[in-house]
């Protein structure tokens, strides 16, 4: 998991948020700019939890709910590029 402190942008704003996993490294971007990243390795595992945008579960439990608006989400079926990543942040 990779997370940054919401000090860090106007919480109150619209913002576009990116994760972007390339096989090498776990990345958040917001706005365009990387927030976080560390180091990861391996493919991504497949389990039997529903796909959620806004939450999360845990055995089968819907946990931490997004509280808030969302205009838009959409997932790729590989890492975006730097260049995109930009570009979905409005740069």
């Amino acid at each position: 998991m990779v997370s940054f402190p919401v000090s860090q942008i106007e919480a109150a704003a619209w913002h576009d948020l990116v994760g972007r996993y390339d096989g090498k490294t776990l990345e958040i971007f917001c706005d365009g700019r990387r927030m976080a990243g560390k180091p990861w390795s391996g493919t991504m595992q497949k389990n039997r939890e529903p796909l959620l945008i806004g939450a999360e579960t845990d055995s089968g439990k819907v946990l931490r709910h997004f509280h808030g608006e969302m205009e838009a989400a959409a997932l790729w079926p590989r890492a975006l590029t730097a260049e995109e990543v930009e570009l979905l942040g409005g740069k």
